[in-house]
């Protein structure tokens, strides 16, 4: 599992979790909200005398109308609320990580950042040829100050090990633990050359947002996990 396929799955297990306590207390205001409804249309029956009966059932339905989109707009309310919090959540939730966890998720996010950069590069070659191309250097890892203490040097002993044998210890020994530091709050940024691929924690959660947004939603309200 690459470390985008964690982080994706960690935000629908937290989700999850967290779906039916926010859900039940949403219902709970919502049948609140009901009840007062209800109980203000009697008493405006009451008021109003057998003179004005005819007009109860108008004045109760237009409450009841009311109340019930009231109720609506809580539960939308509510559900938009929890689906934020899932995504919010996930980055200190994965902050949080035992440090040999969040190792491996590291090393997932760089690895795959790697080999796609290679990729570019070998497709770049066959179009273009070596001449016309930049040579770089090294690709630098670049953490923040936190991560950089925690598990910096491991990090790029990890991926150095994982490119060794994918694509040779001439390309393992290019990638180097950068000494600047970014002001992200987790993940990281590989940088060569004159670009700077962002992959903090923060830009990856948005950016898969929109592909997992639509699952998230419906592991929170799916009508028998709710119930």
């Amino acid at each position: 599992m690459t470390g985008l396929e964690k982080i994706t799955s960690r935000i629908i297990a937290d989700a999850e979790a967290d779906a039916k306590a926010i859900l039940a207390e949403a219902e709970k205001k919502s049948s609140a909200i009901l009840a007062e409804y209800a109980a203000r249309a009697n008493e405006i029956r009451e008021q109003i005398g057998a003179e004005a009966e005819r007009n109860c059932a108008g004045i109760m339905s237009r409450a009841e109308s009311t109340a019930a989109m009231q109720a609506r707009n809580i539960l939308l309310s509510e559900k938009s609320t929890l689906i934020d919090a899932a995504f919010d959540g996930a980055l200190s939730r994965i902050l949080s990580m035992p440090d040999g966890e969040y190792l491996e998720l590291l090393a997932g996010l760089l690895f795959s950042a790697m080999l796609e950069q290679l990729e570019t590069e070998r497709v770049n070659r066959e179009l273009y040829g070596e001449v016309d191309l930049p040579d770089i250097g090294s690709y630098e890892v670049i953490l923040s100050a936190k991560d950089r203490e925690r598990c910096g040097n491991d990090l790029v002993a990890r991926v150095r090990g994982l490119l060794s044998d994918k694509s040779g210890l001439d390309v393992a020994e290019k990638l180097v633990l950068s000494a600047d530091t970014a002001d992200i709050e987790g993940g990281l940024i590989l940088r060569y050359g004159d670009v700077a691929l962002n992959c903090s924690l923060s830009m990856l959660i948005n950016s898969i947002r929109s592909s997992v947004e639509a699952e998230v939603y419906k592991v929170l309200f799916d009508t028998d996990q709710a119930s």
